[in-house]
Parts: C-alpha cells; structure tokens; sequence
C-alpha cells in the first residue's frame, strides 16, 4: 500500500472514530441529532461556537490531548480537539460553553472552553440569578441561534424565561415587544448574591459584607461556588465574608490569602501577580 492511500485510510478511521464518538455522547445524553449536523472538526471554525457541553474526555491517553463536543446554538453539533483536559474546563454536561481562541506565552495558537453557565437551559429557564439566557435576551449583539437542534431549544427557552420574567415583575409585554426592566442583569445578580450570603451567614455565623466597586476585598479563599449569575469565590477574612466573582487566576489560590479591588464591571483586580488567563 502505497503512502497516500495510506493516509488517506488512516483519515477515513478518524473520520469514523468521531462519528461514532458524537454519535455516542448525545445517546447518553438523550439528544437526538442527524448525522448531516455533525461538524468534525469544531476548532478549526473561524465563526464563534457557543452550545452546551455534552461530553469531554481523553482523545489520545499517550499523547494527554483531549476532546469535547458541544451542541452548538447554530443548530449543529460539534466535535472539538483540544490540547489536554485543562483546556476543556471543568463544567458539568449540560452547562453552556464558548471555543475561545488565543496565542500562548511561545506565540502557538490554542484553543480552550471558556464557561458561559454552569446551568443547562432548562435550570436557567427558573433560576433566581442573571442567567445566559437574560443575558443574551438584553444583549445589543446576541448570538445567532440555529433553526434547528440546540437552537431551536435555546430560543424556546428564552421565552419560557421571559414569562418568568414577567410573573416577577421584571419584565412586560408592550406594543413593541418584550420590554425588561432596566439594569436587569444587575437586580438579579445582586438578589441572587444577596441569598446565598444570607443563608452562608447563617450556616457560619459570620456576618457576609457585600463588596462595591472600588472596594478592597481580602481574605481567605475558602470555595467556589456555581451561580446562575456565574462563579463566585467566598473570601473569609475572619471577621466575615465576602462573595466575589471567581477567576481562573483563583485555581491555585484554594486556602490562601488573597486580596484585590473591585472593578465597576463586576471584576476583580487581583495583586497575587499571575496572569488571570480566559474568562477575566
């Protein structure tokens, strides 16, 4: 057999190796897709990929590369090569997730997961937080949602969000469409804080001292916690807590005294001198 046939075989088997693994993960999941919507090779996209993540795993346990494959909001599902696990983030299945593209410290292109929500659609439908659905709702750019698949079932979930909305007093039907009310993503995060510091307050007994921007926060880094609103990171200074949203920068922090200030966006600026990496 000559060198090109060769190859040529060897890609055929690929080619059918990753049919097989999409076609695998969404039956464990439950998801029915044609084979037509299947994309093999994600990464090599050059328009962003947002879904939700249906599995992750090792790709070559020699070699340590990874794979994971998203349901893309483009109504397609896609298979994705990464360079090892860490670059497929740590989200359960079911949580929303967007291929993030960028140049390491040696200049070499590289793609990672970067994490949208921990909750599936289904949780964000009901959720007490500012979910990726509002988000995407009160975006001036949101994403394009496919006819089809995933985003077919994003789009009827955004509705079903809107009349949540709507019973909470968030949100109303006027003659020109859904109208929300102003600075929604911000009532919804602070409310959704606001809880889970009130119950931690009475789980610890110390007092929970919410953070303002410009504000010095400080203290232990004792857990990380997966909101509808996004990650946070509880901060124990010994005379109380404070809950600030989590960084990857964090990852090694579990345990330590960190400290920072907080940024009008929401952000933090940490001074432990390490690059905070995607998601800042």
């Amino acid at each position: 057999m000559d060198e090109t046939a060769e190859t040529t075989l060897r890609a055929l088997g690929e080619r059918g190796d990753i049919i097989k693994r999409i076609h695998r993960s969404l039956t464990e999941r439950g998801i029915e897709r044609g084979t037509a919507s299947y994309v093999l090779a994600g990464e090599s996209l050059d328009v962003p990929l947002i879904g939700r993540l249906v599995d992750r795993g090792l790709d070559d346990e020699l070699k340590g590369t990874a794979y994971a494959v998203v349901d893309g909001v483009d109504g397609r599902t896609h298979h994705i090569r990464l360079s090892d696990l860490d670059a497929a983030d740590d989200s359960a299945p079911g949580s929303i997730v967007e291929l993030r593209k960028f140049e390491d410290a040696r200049g070499q292109r590289r793609v990672a997961l970067a994490v949208r929500s921990d909750l599936s659609i289904e949780a964000q439908v009901t959720a007490s937080g500012a979910t990726w659905l509002d988000r995407q709702a009160v975006a001036r750019d949101p994403v394009a949602l496919g006819q089809a698949g995933f985003g077919a079932e994003v789009r009827d979930a955004m509705q079903r969000r809107a009349e949540q909305l709507i019973e909470q007093g968030l949100a109303e039907r006027q003659a020109r469409g859904l109208v929300f009310a102003k600075n929604l993503i911000g009532t919804l995060r602070h409310l959704e804080i606001q809880a889970l510091g009130n119950r931690l307050a009475a789980e610890t007994g110390q007092p929970f001292n919410p953070s303002a921007a410009g504000e010095y926060v400080t203290g232990t880094y004792r857990q990380r916690f997966a909101l509808a609103s996004g990650r946070f990171a509880m901060l124990d200074d010994g005379l109380g807590f404070q809950l600030v949203p989590w960084t990857p920068s964090l990852d090694k922090q579990l345990g330590r005294h960190v400290s920072g200030i907080a940024r009008a966006d929401g952000g933090i600026n940490w001074d432990f001198g390490r690059n905070r990496g995607l998601g800042l």
